[in-house]
Parts: C-alpha cells; sequence; structure tokens
C-alpha cells in the first residue's frame, strides 16, 4: 500500500496532470456544459419552440417539431446515385481522410470498375442513369445498395461519402408533425429519463480528453517514475514487477476514472433538478454507468499502451506517437456510435436514446474487448521489463 501512495502522488502532484485537469476541464465545460446551460435556461423561460431542444415539449401550432429517425431507402438511393454519377462525370470525388477534404480523380481502371459496380447494381450505364426511373429501384434492393456502395467507397480510396456510416447523409428524415413529435419526445424521457442521452454525450467528450491528452501527464509520469532510481530499486527487490508495475497503472487509471467521476456530480445535480422541473424521472446514476462502460476502458486502453510504449522509446517520441494515433482515431470515429472497432466510443448528440438502443450489444462486445486487449498489453509490458532487468523481481 506504502507504494503505491507513492506512485499515486508521483502522478497527481505534477505540474502535466494539474495542466491537464486545467485542459479538461475547460474543454468539457466549453464543449459540453455551455450547450446543456443554454438548453436548460430556455427550457425554464418558457421560449419558443425549439426541436433542437432535449427539453422542450413540443407546442400545438409551431412551424418545425424536427425529423424522425426514420429515412427512405428510396430517396437515400436516388440521391447517392445521382451524387455517384455527376462526380463520375467530372471525375472529382470528394473524400475526408482525417477530417481535411481530398479530391480524388480516378484513372481509366478504376473508373471502369466504378461503370461496373453501378451497372451491376442498376442495371443502367451511369453516364444515361436517370434517378426518377423507377425500374431501377425494383432492381436493386438497399442491403445490395449498401455493399455496392462499400465497393465503391474501396475504389475511391476510402472515407467517402459512399461509405456505409456515411450514407444517411444523402437523405433527412421525415418531418414530424405536432402529435408525433409529442409522442416521441414523451417516449424519449421514458426510455432515457433525462440523464441518460446527456451522460453519452459527457462520456462522448471526456473521452476525446483521455485519448487525445491525457497522454502527456501518462507518459511523463511514467518515465519519471522510472528514473526514480533509488525508489525503484528498493521497490523491485520487494516487490515481484507485475506488483510494482501494477501500482503505476492503477495509479493513472483510477485517478482519471475518479476525476472524470466528479466532473460529472454537477450535470448530474443539474439534469436532476431540470428532471423534478419536466415532473419526468430521473436515472440518478446515468453518469457512474455511462462513464464506466464507455470512459473507463478507454481509460485502461490508454494507459496500458502508454505503458508498454514507454518500454520502447524516450517520453517524447511517447508521446508524439500517441498523439498521432490519437488524432487518426478521433478522425476515423463515427459520431453517431457507429464505429464498433474503435477504443473511443462516440455519441456526440443528446436526442440518440433510438440509435444507441440498435448498437447496445455491439457496444458491450467492443468494451469487453478492450479489457481484454488493455490488461494483455500490461502483461506486455510487464514481460518486457522483466527481460531488461533481467527476470521478474528485476535481478
Amino acid at each position: 500500500m506504502k507504494a503505491f501512495r507513492f506512485e499515486l502522488g508521483l502522478f497527481i502532484k505534477s505540474l502535466t496532470f494539474f495542466a491537464f485537469v486545467f485542459a479538461g476541464f475547460a474543454f468539457y465545460y466549453t464543449q459540453y456544459q455551455t450547450s446543456v446551460n443554454q438548453q436548460i435556461s430556455a427550457a425554464k423561460a418558457g421560449e419558443q419552440y425549439d426541436s433542437a431542444n432535449y427539453f422542450m415539449r413540443p407546442q400545438a401550432n409551431c412551424s418545425d417539431y424536427g425529423e424522425s429517425q426514420q429515412r427512405s431507402h428510396g430517396q437515400l438511393m436516388q440521391n447517392a446515385l445521382a451524387n455517384l454519377q455527376y462526380e463520375y462525370q467530372h471525375n472529382t470525388f470528394e473524400t475526408y481522410p482525417f477530417l481535411f477534404l481530398k479530391t480524388v480523380h480516378l484513372n481509366k481502371a478504376d473508373k471502369q470498375k466504378i461503370r461496373a459496380e453501378f451497372k451491376q447494381l442498376t442495371g443502367q450505364n451511369i453516364r444515361s442513369f436517370s434517378e426518377k426511373d423507377l425500374q431501377w429501384q425494383r432492381r436493386a434492393s438497399y442491403s445490395q445498395f449498401v455493399k455496392s456502395m462499400a465497393h465503391v467507397d474501396q475504389i475511391i480510396g476510402g472515407h467517402s461519402v459512399y461509405r456505409t456510416d456515411n450514407l444517411t447523409s444523402f437523405v433527412s428524415g421525415k418531418k414530424l408533425t405536432y402529435h408525433a413529435a409529442l409522442k416521441t419526445y414523451q417516449q424519449k424521457l421514458k426510455v432515457d429519463q433525462v440523464s441518460r442521452s446527456f451522460a453519452r454525450l459527457y462520456s462522448d467528450y471526456w473521452g476525446i480528453i483521455i485519448v487525445l491528452l491525457s497522454v502527456f501527464p501518462i507518459s511523463l509520469y511514467y518515465a519519471k517514475s522510472s528514473r526514480e532510481n533509488c525508489q525503484e530499486v528498493l521497490t523491485i527487490r520487494t516487490l515481484p514487477l507485475w506488483r510494482y508495475l501494477g501500482n503505476q497503472y492503477l495509479a493513472v487509471v483510477g485517478t482519471l476514472f475518479l476525476l472524470t467521476l466528479a466532473f460529472a456530480i454537477l450535470p448530474t445535480i443539474q439534469l436532476i433538478n431540470m428532471g423534478h422541473f419536466l415532473g419526468a424521472q430521473v436515472d440518478y446514476f446515468a453518469f457512474a454507468k455511462t462513464i464506466t462502460l464507455f470512459v473507463l476502458p478507454t481509460i485502461m486502453w490508454v494507459a496500458a499502451l502508454l505503458l508498454l510504449l514507454t518500454q520502447f522509446f524516450q517520453p517524447l517520441l511517447t508521446m508524439i506517437s500517441s498523439v498521432a494515433l490519437g488524432v487518426f482515431i478521433i478522425a476515423t470515429t463515427n459520431i453517431t456510435g457507429l464505429t464498433k472497432w474503435s477504443p473511443l466510443l462516440r455519441f456526440n448528440e443528446s436526442d440518440d436514446w433510438q440509435l444507441y438502443a440498435t448498437l447496445r450489444h455491439s457496444i458491450y462486445l467492443n468494451r469487453l474487448l478492450y479489457v481484454g486487449l488493455s490488461l494483455g498489453l500490461f502483461g506486455l509490458a510487464v514481460l518486457i521489463k522483466a527481460r531488461k532487468q533481467g527476470g521478474v523481481h528485476g535481478r
């Protein structure tokens, strides 16, 4: 226990940790808290109904009640194929690797592949295709369309609008009527109990903070801990190596997890009060449960990965490579939770309760995978340090 307290003090008393806490709070407050405060203030003030405000109850005789999550597959396919035809004719395909626009121009061989994929799907030549001709819709099913668009995305080079995760951008949801909007609002409050959607949004932002910003205090802490030569030699001689590194790992994981929970106290109290104002049931433990599911496995993975990297590289190289990996993860992870492989779970909309219900099982599998992977990375770090030290006790 004494060794753990030493490692904990070494981590939380560093200037880089305090800088991380300040930067994390600033990011969380500007991205999450400010928006929620505005929505709550508008709802309590009884301002004109805004479908984008989670808390506002639909009112009769409004011009816009928002859109449903249901989208017309036929309209989506029609718009996507028309867009593909336009880009093919101009040989200018827009892609967004790492969130930046990149225009792709295909060679003759790749254009032939696009034509063949289009012909196989619709039965029509891409040059003379008319999206208003309904015969192609009778030929192509939506599942076939999704597969064909995935092939088109691969031919272009990836990160295009034809990627499966991006296809919904081609069509909006159906306009809601007053009665439909009221029913959706009531169902939303019943299912999400006011706080659950915001807990996912909060965890979305803190996941980004962990992936991108926590690498600095963690990397420097691991490096500083290994430089405490007298303490390290003494500790290794009295503790098994796995316990010595385990103390470091638990100090990092426990501190960041408790920090994320601590910052969630204010949003929890705020939403409990808002739930009482609305007369709705509130999930008091939504933030604690969602942080444990969404953020904790991400913390474990980042801490274990950095522990492994510090066995090979100097702190500067570790931080540079980790930040680059973090930017890649953020850029390639869909903000609506559709990316199933990522260590970062993202739900960047407060009104995502219907989508979350369909993805729940894949989310559980993802989290179990990264918990297991984190433990594997930790074990690998122990083995590598043992070889460097000349045995499991460092002798």
